[in-house]
């Protein structure tokens, strides 16, 4: 079983029998990817993915799933463009975090691009 979320893939099998809906949500591929590897449905981390998705959609307009695929792929262009490790649930952290800030109406792709260069460039 192969997972892939905004261009990043983890191998392997779950050693769980997780639900459909649990495997499938954004918050859940978001946890593996984190970790590296599969976790269980319990996972604290899901929980954490999911209430900041659920905060960043609510100020973006965005699903959860489209939000999921934007900062996996900003994650991995910091990684790709500027060869920095970044920890995905640190950096979905500071994305709901100056999405909070921002003011009414900033688009949600332009604090990501401001994240990049930022993040990127220190």
């Amino acid at each position: 079983m192969m997972l892939t979320v905004g261009g990043s893939t983890i191998a392997g099998s779950p050693v769980y029998a997780a639900g459909e809906v649990a495997k499938n949500s954004p918050e859940f591929n978001l946890a593996v990817l984190n970790a590296g590897r599969w976790v269980k449905e319990d996972d604290v981390t899901i929980i954490r993915f999911r209430f900041l998705l659920n905060s960043i959609s609510v100020k973006s307009g965005y699903s959860p799933t489209r939000i999921s695929d934007m900062v996996a792929k900003t994650r991995d262009m910091i990684r790709s463009e500027y060869g920095k490790e970044v920890n995905l649930l640190a950096f979905t952290e500071e994305v709901n975090r100056v999405m909070l800030a921002a003011p009414k109406g900033t688009k949600l792709e332009d604090l990501l691009v401001l994240l990049l260069i930022s993040i990127g460039r220190s």
